[in-house]
């Protein structure tokens, strides 16, 4: 993915659940991160990656600091207690707004739009200490590479970089995988919405509630994050007349193991389309890389959805770009629904060693991590500008 599609996915995700998008915990998911608990989790981070540094023996001087890959700011508010001035860096434009509003440092933290492959905002030699995590492992490595080779250039001789990147997947054995594909039999469930018409704001998510009964003779199984094939309620927008406008959106997971005839109510977040229109909401259970329960004949449920815009500002905005053509994306593209993704890279351990090395950085400590999930091997790396 280039940076101008990395920044349209980021800058809707963004748009959509700012909060969640950096810290995506699925309890968290539909504007249910408080700010306070969010900024706390960030200032426990930093506190104990102080601590780590610390331990090492290295003594940083505590002037100027940069998070790379701000998002909101979590870790850039945090790093002010630290260090005299902070700055953020973040492509998404919707990212950036929401940090300057959670900004509680004034002038002493400063944030920037970057949306170019290097940090030639900043000049040789400014930061003291460079900070990164869940943010390089979202990035092309061929970008990637080269902002590891920024870091040590914007670092101060003495300074310290601390960035996480996953190494590489993990293969696993098929003895080691948890979960199995369920037979044809468990694929039948009873979905009942809460509602069945209602109104939604353009591009803004909304949640549904579902009362969901297992009409198959197999208990499906609780979520579990190991698990490669769990069963999940999940939706699909198709147009007024039925014509299918976006298979995958939101996902809603089991809290327990749901036996047959056994039913759970189940809330899912949605995004409506970004098009105002009358649309249909489809929800269906899943088996996540096996089959929705509909391709195995069972029946979804369907919601009459007329999503209005946004606000009177967002009307004005869409008619000025249909009169004057300037979207920006090509006139074959669907304006009505746009699903951003968060793609997964790495690079490998030996390399990422040999990259440091090689532009004049020295590696003090790798430790390995779990910013990267299940699937991945990933390491947090400190690195001290020779």
């Amino acid at each position: 993915m280039g940076l101008k599609e990395l920044q349209r996915h980021w800058n809707r995700l963004g748009e959509i659940d700012p909060f969640w998008a950096v810290l995506t915990d699925p309890e968290k998911r539909g504007h249910k991160w408080q700010p306070t608990d969010f900024f706390q989790r960030g200032e426990e981070e930093i506190d104990q990656i102080m601590e780590k540094i610390g331990a090492l023996g290295i003594y940083l001087e505590r002037r100027k600091a940069l998070d790379f890959g701000c998002g909101v700011g979590r870790l850039t508010q945090a790093l002010c207690r630290h260090f005299q001035w902070c700055a953020g860096v973040d492509i998404a434009p919707s990212m950036i707004q929401v940090a300057r509003k959670y900004n509680r440092y004034g002038r002493r933290c400063q944030y920037y739009l970057n949306e170019s492959d290097d940090l030639k905002l900043f000049e040789d030699n400014t930061f003291d200490f460079i900070y990164s995590v869940i943010v390089l492992q979202h990035i092309h490595p061929d970008y990637s590479r080269k902002y590891i080779q920024e870091f040590l250039r914007v670092l101060v001789p003495g300074g310290m970089a601390v960035f996480q990147i996953p190494a590489e997947e993990i293969v696993r054995p098929a003895g080691q995988m948890k979960g199995q594909p369920l037979p044809d039999g468990a694929f039948r469930a009873g979905i009942t919405p809460e509602k069945l018409a209602l109104t939604a704001k353009a591009g803004t998510p909304i949640t549904i509630r579902a009362r969901v009964k297992n009409l198959g003779d197999v208990a499906w199984p609780a979520y579990d994050p190991a698990d490669r094939y769990p069963v999940q309620m999940g939706n699909h927008w198709l147009y007024a007349t039925g014509e299918m406008l976006a298979n995958d959106d939101g996902r809603a997971q089991l809290p327990v193991t749901v036996a047959p005839q056994s039913e759970i109510v189940l809330s899912l977040v949605v995004n409506p389309p970004t098009k105002p229109g009358k649309y249909i909401l489809e929800l269906d259970m899943v088996q996540e890389a096996v089959a929705w329960f509909k391709d195995k004949g069972s029946a979804t449920a369907r919601i009459q959805v007329h999503v209005r815009y946004a606000n009177l500002m967002s009307a004005v905005r869409d008619l000025i770009e249909r009169v004057t053509h300037k979207r920006g994306i090509s006139a074959s593209e669907d304006l009505a629904y746009f699903t951003p993704r968060m793609e997964m890279y790495g690079i490998p351990r030996e390399e990422i060693i040999r990259l440091v090395e090689e532009h004049g950085g020295k590696i003090v400590k790798v430790e390995p991590d779990g910013w990267a999930g299940y699937d991945w091997s990933s390491f947090t790396y400190y690195v001290v500008k020779s």
